[in-house]
């Protein structure tokens, strides 16, 4: 075999493995959208990424959502195109025309030896817990009846394809009220499995095991009522794709936040501690706030915001218990994100505060921040629109130092600035008229 043809083989197995970027589409009149697991491709891409007809695949969407779909060939779909429905659009939170990553399911176990092939593409579940809200139950249905609902909708999937229908955790699913003329909302709380708690060989497409196909064996189970808020709060979350104009200053806190949060063991192995803080300071209104909670819903951590004054408590020594229980909660929730709004008003410079509980205050910050330890897996993020009222202890090595901490100074964005110079030329065009 020639050195060329080498390489183009070599080419091919590795693109086998990356993820391909399709654009989404919603499907045309006449496919068979009705069906949630419907993903339709065209064929020639279906050759090319390996994947036959009926097979199961999973969709990589924004601030770590996925959606796993069969594939299904349509000559009417472009090429660089894939046909999703409204509900796994939803549940992506993707729009039409945007791109995604699409990979063939291949569920591989983490064994001795273990090679790349012979991985498992279908994933019944075992048992799956649905939940809604007392907003949407409004009818007041008992659990058993909820149950004979939410059935109703997979009998119908695994009526169609005996695999049944694939559910991922989080995920949301309508199910509609026969007569009320309405849907209700219901949320994926757990998803067991075989896969449940085994460790996954690092080739396993997805590399977690929170899905799986609802079939005619699955127990379905109803969960405790949740808060109509949390149940569609990701719908709603702040991702990247929602900010415009701070490109620059996106990409190098996201270098600061996302990586040790994400990739813990890139700082380990090359011994350099991860960062503990990043401060972002600037003008009142250019997304600070925003920013911080993108990168919270991206990373899927838990994400803790407070603002710099509601820490002060009235009584003596609750301020600082009030910081103590803070870190104590979020190491315990890790991967987490501590965000403190307005951090002047509880790190002052203790040189020009003559309070004495403001003192301690700061000297708690300081103490929390430094006891952490360096796998805590929390990252704090400090924003101010006042940088040079901070306390200089709170800005040296190891806490938002130098060499283990962050400066993003948070510009007015791109984007406003051009709208601004036009509406300046227009006003002074008025004013020579």
């Amino acid at each position: 075999m020639s050195s060329k043809e080498s390489k183009e083989g070599e080419t091919k197995t590795a693109g086998h493995m990356l993820p391909n970027r399709l654009t989404i589409q919603p499907p045309n009149p006449g496919t068979p959208s009705v069906d949630a697991m419907y993903i339709g491709f065209h064929p020639e891409k279906m050759d090319e990424l390996e994947i036959l007809e009926g097979e199961y695949v999973v969709i990589n969407g924004s601030q770590g959502l996925k959606v796993i779909g069969r594939a299904h060939g349509n000559n009417d779909c472009g090429k660089d195109d894939m046909f999703v429905c409204t509900e796994s659009r939803k549940n992506l939170k993707k729009k039409t025309s945007d791109t995604a990553t699409v990979y063939k399911v291949s569920m591989i176990e983490e064994q001795l030896g273990a090679g790349k092939q012979g991985g498992i593409n279908c994933v019944p579940a075992l048992e799956i817990t649905l939940a809604t809200s007392s907003v949407q139950n409004y009818d007041h249905f008992a659990n058993e009846q909820l149950e004979g609902l939410v059935r109703s909708v997979f009998e119908r999937d695994y009526n169609r394809e005996a695999q049944g229908r694939a559910m991922y955790k989080k995920a949301l699913i309508n199910i509609p009220v026969p007569g009320a003329g309405r849907d209700m909302l219901f949320r994926v709380e757990e998803i067991k499995t075989q896969w449940s708690g085994k460790k996954l060989s690092k080739y396993s497409v997805p590399h977690d095991g929170k899905f799986g196909m609802v079939c005619s064996t699955t127990v379905i189970k109803i969960g405790a009522d949740i808060k109509d808020k949390k149940l569609k709060e990701g719908l709603k979350k702040t991702g990247y794709a929602d900010i415009g104009g701070l490109k620059k200053e996106l990409k190098k806190i996201r270098e600061l936040v996302e990586l040790p949060l994400r990739h813990p063991k890139l700082f380990t192995s090359i011994g350099v501690k991860p960062p503990k803080g990043v401060l972002m300071h600037g003008p009142p209104g250019t997304g600070k706030t925003m920013i911080a909670r993108a990168i919270a819903n991206e990373t899927d951590c838990t994400f803790r915001i407070v603002n710099g004054p509601e820490i002060i408590g009235g009584a003596k020594g609750q301020s600082e218990e009030n910081i103590r229980k803070l870190f104590a909660e979020a190491i315990e929730e890790a991967p987490s994100i501590i965000f403190i709004d307005e951090i002047d008003a509880i790190a002052p410079n203790r040189d020009k505060v003559q309070d004495e509980q403001m003192q301690r205050v700061v000297a708690t910050l300081l103490t929390e921040m430094d006891g952490m330890k360096k796998n805590a897996h929390v990252m704090v993020i400090g924003a101010t629109n006042r940088p040079n009222s901070l306390d200089p202890a709170l800005r040296r090595s190891g806490r938002f130092g130098k060499f283990f901490f962050g400066v993003v100074f948070v510009l007015v964005p791109s984007c406003c600035k051009y709208y601004y110079c036009e509406l300046l030329c227009f006003i002074i065009f008025l004013v020579l008229i």
